[in-house]
Parts: C-alpha cells; sequence; structure tokens
C-alpha cells in the first residue's frame, strides 16, 4: 500500500523518521521501507502512528495525497487561524521572547511556504500538519517562558 500523506507529513513535520518509526513500534529501516512503497504496515501500526501523533487514520490510509482548496472555507479557516497564531508568535519576539525569536529565525519559513502554496491551491494537509505542530511547539515554549520561576529566598527569620 502507498501512504502519500504520511511521506508528506513526515516530510513536514517537526519530529524525525525515527519518532514516528518509534510511535508505529517498528524500526526505522522498516518505516523507510514503508515509505519507499515495498512494506506495508499493520492497522495496529497506523493506529499506533495516528494516535502518538494526533492525526486520523484515515488521513494516514488514504491512498491519495489530500490538497487543501483554497476555495474550501474551512481549509481557509484553518490556514488563518495558523497565520495568526505565527503573528501572535511574531509579536512576541518583538517583546522579547527568546523561543519566539528561534521560531521566527528557524521555523517562519514553513509558514510562508504554505501559506503560498495555498494561495496557488498546492498546499497539502501534510504540509499544513507539519507547520501546525511548529506552531504549537512554539506557543508552548513561549508559554513556559511566561511561568513566573519561584525564587525561594532566606529572610530575618530563615528560609522563606
Amino acid at each position: 500500500m502507498n501512504y502519500p500523506n504520511l511521506i508528506e507529513i513526515i516530510t513536514y513535520h517537526p519530529y524525525h523518521v525515527s519518532t514516528f518509526a518509534n510511535f508505529a513500534e517498528v524500526t526505522g529501516e522498516l518505516l523507510q521501507e514503508v515509505l519507499k512503497g515495498q512494506e506495508e504496515l499493520s492497522l495496529g501500526e497506523i493506529y499506533n502512528i495516528s494516535k502518538y501523533a494526533g492525526l486520523s487514520m484515515s488521513v494516514l490510509m488514504c491512498p491519495k495525497l489530500i490538497k487543501l482548496d483554497f476555495c474550501r472555507y474551512r481549509h481557509r479557516t484553518m490556514i488563518n487561524e495558523l497565520l495568526e497564531r505565527a503573528r501572535y508568535i511574531q509579536r512576541c519576539q518583538e517583546n522579547g521572547s527568546h523561543a519566539a525569536d528561534v521560531f521566527m529565525k528557524y521555523d517562519v519559513g514553513y509558514i510562508a511556504d504554505l501559506r503560498r502554496s495555498f494561495v496557488d491551491d498546492k498546499a497539502t494537509y501534510g504540509q499544513y500538519i507539519g507547520a501546525r505542530e511548529r506552531v504549537n511547539q512554539c506557543l508552548s515554549f513561549i508559554s513556559s517562558e511566561k511561568r513566573k520561576k519561584k525564587v525561594r529566598t532566606v529572610s530575618k527569620r530563615g528560609i522563606s
């Protein structure tokens, strides 16, 4: 069986191929063979990937590459929400966030490529999933930066 969407997701996702192999509980070599079309995954292995990567099994098993359509309201909404979160990351960078700065240096290109592909009707769902995961990871890092660190100090009566 061919897995064009899995190939696309692995191509754009920030996780390494070996991480997806761990999700499926197979070796990296076997997953490479699957991606070349020389082996197949069992339903249990596909289920594990979908469970740990947060994807639908139907997406992974679909024999056709899933494309995003500029004319569909749902797809435009998905892209617009992602772009809004990227703009929030940009504002965080302007306010001194280290995580946002790293994102803007290394990962913002994935968002720009997705936007350009979407306008040209060439964006794939795998490309969207990869960009979304990068944005979500950055937002997690930003929120952990914002948490105040508890610092213990020594008071006159002892440690407080």
